[in-house]
């Protein structure tokens, strides 16, 4: 019997960073130190680079400078499989796979991010499917006919089969209702809670009442919350 794959915990170092498009930076020389248990909002208007960033720390692009590292390991040049592998898993409703249910989105993240199979699979699609459960009644649906807002909580939920070690969420709350929007938040805290660490971009970072780092600045390391504050 196969259980989730096990993985190493750390902080994901980005340090230094820089990317360009054709060119013209976008990135400038940004640096962060996500600890477990820590949740940081990086904040920046629109066309500022947020998704750049969150595709940079996922692995979907590769900087132009700089490092990117988890747990000690330098991941900066390995694709991004290897990153969700290692644990590092971007929610974008891009990544959703239109042509397929929203049970077989669920069930490919399980199986090949976290590596599940026999009884551990369908119990990380349970999981997720209990943060969203509007999705529960629409698994024989194809992702392409759902709404913008379930795209999102889709990407969320996908993202959780993937049993993430550092969960990065590329602007969640656009298109969500405020009932959902909890359900995002809540997601956040209990990923923060069991020793995880959290990083979402957004263009209104106070809506998570989270410590809010501006792009292309070179904030301190993000440390878990005390207990109690």
């Amino acid at each position: 019997m196969r259980h989730a794959r096990q993985r190493a915990n750390g902080p994901l170092d980005l340090q230094d960073v820089s990317f360009a498009y054709d060119g013209v930076p976008v990135l400038r020389h940004f640096t962060l130190r996500l600890d477990p248990g820590a949740v940081a909002v990086v904040a920046g208007g629109d066309g500022g680079g947020k998704t750049t960033l969150a595709r940079v720390a996922a692995g979907f692009l590769r900087p132009a400078g700089g490092r990117v590292a988890f747990a000690g390991r330098d991941l900066t040049s390995c694709p991004a499989h290897r990153f969700a592998r290692a644990g590092i898993v971007l929610a974008a409703p891009e990544l959703v796979n239109g042509r397929l249910t929203v049970a077989d989105n669920l069930r490919l993240a399980a199986r090949y991010g976290a590596g599940a199979a026999g009884p551990a699979l369908p119990r990380l699609v349970a999981a997720a499917l209990e943060r969203f459960p509007d999705l529960a009644r629409r698994m024989g649906q194809p992702a392409a006919s759902l709404s913008s807002g379930q795209r999102v909580m889709l990407c969320i939920a996908r993202a959780l089969c993937a049993a993430p070690r550092v969960l990065i969420l590329d602007e969640p709350g656009i298109g969500l209702f405020a009932d959902t929007l909890g359900r995002v938040a809540a997601v956040v805290e209990d990923t923060r809670a069991a020793g995880g660490a959290v990083l979402i971009t957004d263009t209104d970072p106070g809506r998570w009442g989270y410590p809010a780092v501006p792009l292309n600045a070179e904030p301190p390391a993000v440390p878990p919350p005390v207990a109690g504050s």
